[in-house]
């Protein structure tokens, strides 16, 4: 049980954590700024899935890579009591998370499902930037197998938190208290920093289509099953090595196995559902009805236009659509909590432009109630769509006038301080040179919007086109 006190609100202010990266992919260099909205677009082949699947894999596993200062176990353990440096753990922060991003490049192959040799040379580096403040008073209990262990406490004028073991007579094994104090310490130092982060890949339909056939874990046992009756010896790290290898990228596998246990999440109620039904409603207008588990585990939706006695759809007889965002519907209705964040590769797949816009607005929804969204998109709808909530927001008074007129609610509004718009685009070089691709910020005016987007030239293009067959098509008619 851990019990905080913390020195600042919490409210989104800006960017809160900044990822730089070098040789990732076709990406030479570029900085991520991780905002409340945070958007990544692109031509085709420029690196954006590549992207957000290394930043997934990062924070949806921090906790395995960010490892805080050892504290003294065996004096604790024998004195029954230690004292540390909070200010010292609080100013190795960024230290401490820059090693463990160190440490998840290592492992970048795996998370992406690729050759490590093309990763030889990718760095990443984690930079702190309107990130709230470590508590200032902590009371927390580590338990383990049922049991108190230990406590951490620090007053809010101290400089110094204590860790006192509960029972000095009855010691846990060194292992196991350096194993919990880290989880706490991490809790308390970085967890207010880093949010849950959930995604929803591009393969996502297929993961829904396929749902009783996928099975990643049951696959990679059967290839080292058939590898062992085939003689070939392995020993137990070798074994351990193979079943964690997997020819899907990370995100892939933790979307299958989230559809696989959909039966264990229905039972769970999220935050947002408890507090803004209405944004769920604003979900079931967007798909046109909603999803349905039975008890045999099977997926079916029921489109809003049937009727009573009708049968719902299996997901293999539902349009792409509704398959694509089987994962969307579950997240915010049964785990979607203020802090979270959701990240969502190409959201507008398969839907129609009004419902692209209708996507805009419900992202717009969930940035405004807390939860922090992420999106790589190829979508001119959607990015105008926000672009225009972002006007909204920013004209005031005039603005809500002309939303009102559309029927936008007043809570859709997005501040252009809480967005961050990436371009990933080609830097020119000399002749002969390989293509880079860099990342570049987009600049976003309150009342103006953003400045550009990826699509205005093949738009522009497009419209030019038009005119000069319309002009042409004039000049052949007779008068």
């Amino acid at each position: 049980m851990i019990s905080m006190a913390f020195s600042d609100d919490r409210t989104p202010r800006g960017p809160s954590l900044e990822f730089t990266f070098k040789s990732l992919g076709p990406i030479d260099e570029g900085v991520l700024s991780l905002n409340q909205l945070t958007v990544v677009t692109g031509k085709n082949n420029t690196g954006k899935t590549y992207l957000t699947y290394a930043l997934y894999g990062f924070l949806s596993r921090w906790r395995d890579y960010v490892v805080p200062p050892r504290i003294q176990i065996p004096r604790l353990l024998n004195e029954g009591e230690v004292e540390v440096s909070w200010d010292k753990l609080v100013a190795d922060r960024t230290e401490a998370l820059n090693q463990g991003a160190s440490n998840y490049i290592e492992e970048l192959s795996n998370v992406l499902a690729a050759d490590e040799r093309r990763f030889a040379s990718t760095s990443l580096t984690v930079t702190l930037s309107h990130v709230d403040a470590p508590p200032m008073e902590i009371e927390a209990t580590l338990v383990f197998g049922g049991r108190q262990l230990a406590t951490i406490t620090k007053a809010p004028d101290s400089s110094i938190a204590t860790i006192t073991l509960v029972d000095p007579k009855r010691r846990p094994f060194t292992q196991t208290m350096e194993r919990q104090i880290r989880g706490v310490l991490q809790g308390l130092l970085f967890g207010n920093m880093i949010p849950d982060t959930y995604i929803a890949s591009t393969e996502r339909t297929g993961a829904v289509a396929f749902k009783s056939e996928l099975n990643l874990s049951k696959s990679r046992l059967l290839e080292v099953a058939i590898e062992q009756r085939a003689n070939v010896k392995l020993d137990p790290a070798q074994l351990l090595q193979k079943l964690a290898q997997s020819g899907y990228p990370r995100p892939v596998r933790d979307n299958v196995d989230f559809i696989n246990q959909l039966d264990n999440v229905v039972r769970q109620t999220s935050k947002l559902s408890e507090d803004r039904f209405d944004i769920i409603d604003m979900f079931r207008d967007l798909i046109g009805g909603d999803y349905k588990l039975d008890r045999n585990g099977e997926l079916t939706f029921v489109p809003s236009n049937f009727r009573p006695r009708t049968k719902p759809l299996r997901m293999g007889e539902s349009s792409s659509a509704v398959r694509s965002l089987v994962f969307l519907r579950f997240y915010l209705l049964n785990l979607a909590k203020p802090g979270d964040l959701l990240m969502v590769d190409e959201p507008e797949l398969n839907l129609h432009p009004s419902n692209q816009r209708k996507l805009a607005r419900l992202i717009s929804a969930l940035c405004n109630y807390g939860i922090k969204v992420f999106v790589t998109t190829h979508s001119d709808y959607l990015l105008r769509e926000l672009n225009t909530l972002v006007q909204i927001h920013g004209l005031g008074e005039v603005g809500k006038a002309v939303s009102s007129k559309y029927g936008y609610q007043p809570e859709e509004g997005l501040d252009a301080n809480i967005v961050s718009i990436h371009v990933l685009e080609c830097v020119k070089r000399k002749r002969g040179a390989k293509q880079s691709i860099a990342i570049r910020l987009a600049h976003i005016d309150p009342r103006r919007g953003v400045d550009s987007t990826t699509f205005d030239e093949t738009i522009n293009e497009m419209n030019n086109i038009q005119s000069e067959l319309f002009m042409a098509q004039r000049a052949v008619e007779p008068t």
